[in-house]
């Protein structure tokens, strides 16, 4: 068997095979057996008919076509081994000379990544502050968190607390309890607080509403319906006094170090927003700036990555991605098509941090999975449960993956701003200091 390679773009090597017409003989007489006992043929128990017989009934090429069903694996295999190709994934057989049997296979290889001089990359680091207006505000939410909601006998104002039933005349169907603080939950159907406001506890009003085109219920969106409103109950909030919050809080020692600490919670959090946004910046640099290439699976199986989150999020739903492509009349394959870009970039995304985790020798050892699991099921509501659920290997992985994910985004944090580690140097290979010698 002769074997000769070629490096092709797109991370691929052509491999192509020579097989000796001998090997090729002693193939095709093996599939002529394996015919013989599968199909009758005339004069002969199955299994016994000689192989000229064979030839001559089925004809060589389909002969030496079965013979390649049990070679081709075992060519493959060996060719690799003698080439010293390990593939990325599994190879393509792109053509097939007969006469002699010559095989072309595309072997994937892995994908390359160059980030250039990375480390120079640096970005501005816009300041935050906290006003106190903002504290004052922060202040009011957390009064809000503690308020009491006591019943009051008079008309729903915007504010309050409203606990009612919702039936649709359109519908059969059991009336549904709700509740809701009219003029703060961004959940409620457009427009019914504003129907809610001036009703009482125990009075029921009739109204349309339309839903909007970009409602969750498909069967609703854009649709008016006719709603009957009961309001069971009307509840007003009372606001703890100011003096009361640094013990509601915590163990404060006046609303001056309340206020402190709420200020310290809102820089912490605007930091931590305008560093995520450093990050993203950096990644979508790099990413643009990287010179990328990989196999061609590599993309399709992001797209298909892509579709099957698209068809997860549907069945939440209660429909399917099929369903979803059947109602608007898309093929399945335009729409494949139209994730390409977003696949390309979310896979040239995770292999530039892929590369950074390599480079920057960044690992995440066993105890620090081990402590994301504990942490986690300490702080899930049935922790023994939990507990098996963390130790089963997709999850280990999981938070593996997880945690070097969060360790490249802090190091890219680190290079944008100047504050990166110096990268430990490498030591000199044996063959290397052999040779200094």
């Amino acid at each position: 068997m002769k074997v000769a390679t070629k490096r092709l773009e797109n991370c691929q090597t052509e491999m192509i095979i020579e097989v000796e017409p001998e090997r090729v003989e002693e193939a095709m007489r093996k599939a002529a057996r394996s015919i013989s006992e599968q199909t009758k043929i005339p004069g002969f128990r199955p299994g016994k008919a000689p192989y000229h017989v064979v030839l001559q009934m089925f004809g060589r090429q389909t002969v030496l076509e079965e013979a390649l069903e049990d070679l081709g694996p075992k060519l493959y295999s060996q060719a690799l081994d003698e080439a010293g190709i390990d593939p990325y994934g599994p190879g393509k057989l792109v053509d097939i000379q007969w006469e002699p049997l010559v095989l072309t296979f595309h072997v994937p290889m892995p994908p390359e990544v160059d980030l250039g001089d990375y480390r120079r990359l640096r970005l501005d680091v816009r300041p935050v502050e906290v006003t106190d207006e903002e504290v004052e505000k922060a202040l009011e939410e957390a009064r809000k968190a503690h308020a009491v909601w006591n019943p009051v006998d008079r008309e729903a104002r915007m504010g309050d607390q409203v606990v009612f039933q919702v039936t649709f005349a359109e519908e059969d169907s059991l009336p549904e309890t709700s509740e809701t603080v009219l003029g703060e939950d961004t959940t409620l159907l457009p427009g019914l607080a504003e129907k809610l406001v001036g009703m009482r506890a125990g009075e029921t009003r009739t109204f349309e509403l339309t839903f909007p085109e970009d409602w969750d219920d498909e069967g609703l969106a854009g649709q008016t319906r006719t709603i009957t409103v009961t309001v069971q109950e009307v509840k007003e909030r009372e606001l703890p006094d100011l003096d009361e919050m640094p013990a509601l809080m915590g163990d404060f020692p006046d609303l001056d170090a309340l206020k402190a600490h709420l200020r310290s919670q809102l820089m912490q959090a605007k930091e931590k927003e305008r560093d995520e946004e450093l990050i993203d910046k950096a990644f979508t640099i790099l990413t643009e700036q990287a010179k990328i290439s990989y196999p061609d699976f590599m993309l399709e199986e992001a797209i298909e990555d892509i579709l099957a989150d698209h068809d997860s999020v549907l069945r939440g739903q209660g429909f399917t991605l099929d369903d979803y492509l059947r109602v608007l009349h898309i093929e399945r394959e335009a729409y494949r098509q139209q994730q390409k870009p977003e696949a390309e970039q979310r896979l040239r995304r995770a292999l530039v941090l892929t590369k950074l985790a390599e480079l920057e020798k960044l690992a995440v050892e066993d105890q620090e999975v081990e402590a994301r699991a504990d942490s986690l099921v300490e702080s899930s509501g049935n922790p023994e449960m939990m507990q098996q659920v963390y130790r089963m290997p997709e999850l280990q992985r999981y938070l593996r993956n997880q945690l070097l994910v969060e360790k490249v985004r802090q190091r890219v944090l680190e290079i944008v701003t100047g504050r990166a580690p110096e990268l430990p140097a490498e030591k000199p290979s044996e063959e290397a200091a052999g040779g200094a010698e």
